[in-house]
């Protein structure tokens, strides 16, 4: 014979312990996604705001229309993003990211085109990205990264 009360609390307190988590990682889950969807609403009324500028204002240089389509580009990536994190956050991060398949060359001139690529510098990707397909995300999400 042998005294397993040790052991027993030891599973015990491990149990409790388990349970905490998951409803921390519920309650984390549960305001990502709350967050995620929330922030979406700002986003879209900028982006009609800059719409209307675009739409209204016959009188804008070419630079600042070039410069007005470079914010809703930006905000369509933000957008996506969030609904990204949202998706990711409802599936405990473990499901396919959704939305379809992107070509690599896409996804690199994507990247490109909303990273701050110093006075000089260009990007270019290698015209065989151009037959590989990717997932966008989790791929695009490292561009945020500075």
């Amino acid at each position: 014979m042998r005294d397993i009360t040790e052991r027993k609390l030891r599973e015990g307190e491990l149990r409790r312990s388990n349970a905490e988590l998951a409803q921390m990682n519920t309650e984390l889950d549960n305001f990502v996604y709350t967050a995620s969807h929330d922030l979406r609403a700002p986003l879209t009324g900028i982006s009609s705001i800059v719409q209307w500028i675009l739409e209204d204002d016959r009188t804008l240089a070419s630079e600042s229309r070039e410069r007005l389509g470079l914010i809703v580009g930006r905000i369509e990536r933000m957008k996506q993003l969030l609904t990204d994190i949202r998706d990711y956050a409802r599936t405990d991060g473990h499901a396919v990211p959704s939305g379809a398949p992107v070509s690599a060359a896409s996804l690199v001139a994507n990247v490109a085109a909303t990273a701050h690529v110093p006075a000089g510098f260009s990007v270019r990707g290698d015209p065989s990205l151009e037959r590989v397909q990717v997932r966008r995300v989790p791929l695009d999400r490292f561009s945020t990264i500075s």
